[in-house]
Protein backbone atom coordinates (compact mmCIF):
# COMPACT_ATOMS: atom_id res chain seq x y z
CA UNK A 1 0.00 0.00 0.00
CA UNK A 2 2.65 2.50 1.13
CA UNK A 3 4.78 1.88 -1.88
CA UNK A 4 1.63 2.97 -4.46
CA UNK A 5 1.13 6.25 -2.28
CA UNK A 6 4.76 6.92 -2.69
CA UNK A 7 4.83 6.51 -6.05
CA UNK A 8 7.57 3.91 -6.57
CA UNK A 9 9.78 1.57 -5.26
CA UNK A 10 12.67 3.95 -4.27
CA UNK A 11 10.67 5.90 -2.07
CA UNK A 12 9.04 2.99 -0.59
CA UNK A 13 12.81 1.41 0.44
CA UNK A 14 13.89 4.77 1.24
CA UNK A 15 11.50 5.33 3.91
CA UNK A 16 11.67 1.53 5.17
CA UNK A 17 15.45 2.38 6.11
CA UNK A 18 14.92 5.74 7.48
CA UNK A 19 12.17 4.21 9.75
CA UNK A 20 14.72 1.28 10.70
CA UNK A 21 17.91 3.38 11.05
CA UNK A 22 16.81 6.99 11.74
CA UNK A 23 19.80 7.98 9.32
CA UNK A 24 20.76 6.91 5.85
CA UNK A 25 23.16 7.64 3.13
CA UNK A 26 22.28 6.87 -0.38
CA UNK A 27 24.99 4.18 -1.16
CA UNK A 28 23.96 2.11 1.95
CA UNK A 29 20.26 1.71 -0.02
CA UNK A 30 21.75 1.21 -3.41
CA UNK A 31 24.40 -1.72 -1.75
CA UNK A 32 21.85 -3.31 -0.10
CA UNK A 33 19.13 -3.36 -2.53
CA UNK A 34 21.48 -4.20 -5.11
CA UNK A 35 20.28 -1.13 -7.56
CA UNK A 36 22.67 2.05 -8.56
CA UNK A 37 22.78 5.02 -6.73
CA UNK A 38 21.50 7.05 -8.85
CA UNK A 39 17.83 6.71 -8.33
CA UNK A 40 17.72 6.37 -5.19
CA UNK A 41 19.45 9.85 -4.88
CA UNK A 42 17.15 10.99 -7.25
CA UNK A 43 14.22 10.20 -4.63
CA UNK A 44 16.15 11.46 -1.30
CA UNK A 45 16.56 14.86 -3.27
CA UNK A 46 12.81 14.85 -4.05
CA UNK A 47 11.95 14.24 -0.59
CA UNK A 48 14.21 16.45 1.00
CA UNK A 49 13.14 19.47 -1.81
CA UNK A 50 9.72 18.56 -0.65
CA UNK A 51 10.84 18.93 3.28
CA UNK A 52 10.36 15.56 4.10
CA UNK A 53 14.14 14.92 4.45
CA UNK A 54 16.69 16.89 6.07
CA UNK A 55 20.56 16.12 5.11
CA UNK A 56 23.56 16.86 6.86
CA UNK A 57 27.37 16.81 5.72
CA UNK A 58 29.59 14.08 7.69
CA UNK A 59 32.89 14.20 6.21
CA UNK A 60 32.19 13.63 2.14
CA UNK A 61 29.09 11.68 2.88
CA UNK A 62 25.17 13.46 3.41
CA UNK A 63 23.17 11.63 5.85
CA UNK A 64 19.43 12.05 5.25
CA UNK A 65 16.94 11.81 7.87
CA UNK A 66 13.11 12.38 8.94
CA UNK A 67 12.70 16.75 9.09
CA UNK A 68 10.85 16.64 12.56
CA UNK A 69 9.94 19.93 11.64
CA UNK A 70 7.65 19.43 8.22
CA UNK A 71 3.78 18.71 9.79
CA UNK A 72 3.45 15.85 7.44
CA UNK A 73 6.61 14.07 9.05
CA UNK A 74 4.24 12.57 12.26
CA UNK A 75 1.75 10.98 10.18
CA UNK A 76 3.89 9.37 7.42
CA UNK A 77 6.04 7.65 9.93
CA UNK A 78 3.15 6.14 12.06
CA UNK A 79 1.64 4.54 7.82
CA UNK A 80 5.71 3.15 7.41
CA UNK A 81 5.38 2.00 10.89
CA UNK A 82 2.17 0.31 9.76
CA UNK A 83 3.95 -1.43 7.15
CA UNK A 84 7.46 -1.72 8.79
CA UNK A 85 5.55 -4.28 11.31
CA UNK A 86 4.12 -6.30 8.74
CA UNK A 87 7.70 -7.37 7.45
CA UNK A 88 8.13 -10.77 9.15
CA UNK A 89 11.24 -10.73 11.16
CA UNK A 90 13.18 -12.90 8.55
CA UNK A 91 12.66 -10.64 5.95
CA UNK A 92 13.58 -7.62 8.36
CA UNK A 93 16.84 -9.22 9.09
CA UNK A 94 17.82 -9.96 5.47
CA UNK A 95 16.94 -6.35 4.23
CA UNK A 96 18.39 -4.70 7.17
CA UNK A 97 21.59 -6.38 7.85
CA UNK A 98 23.70 -3.36 7.49
CA UNK A 99 25.39 -2.28 10.47
CA UNK A 100 24.91 0.62 12.09
CA UNK A 101 28.56 1.22 13.50
CA UNK A 102 31.88 0.02 12.66
CA UNK A 103 33.44 -2.93 14.15
CA UNK A 104 35.71 -3.05 17.60
CA UNK A 105 38.60 -2.79 16.66
CA UNK A 106 40.69 -6.56 16.49
CA UNK A 107 37.01 -8.17 16.91
CA UNK A 108 37.55 -11.24 14.74
CA UNK A 109 34.87 -11.97 12.51
CA UNK A 110 32.41 -14.25 12.37
CA UNK A 111 31.69 -16.34 9.42
CA UNK A 112 28.18 -17.68 9.34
Amino acid sequence: MLETILGNKSAYWIMLYLYHYGEIYPKMIADSLEVSVNPIMGQLKKLSDAGILARKKTGNVSLYFFNEKAAIVKPLKEMIKIEYDNINAADRNRLFKHRARARREGKPVLND
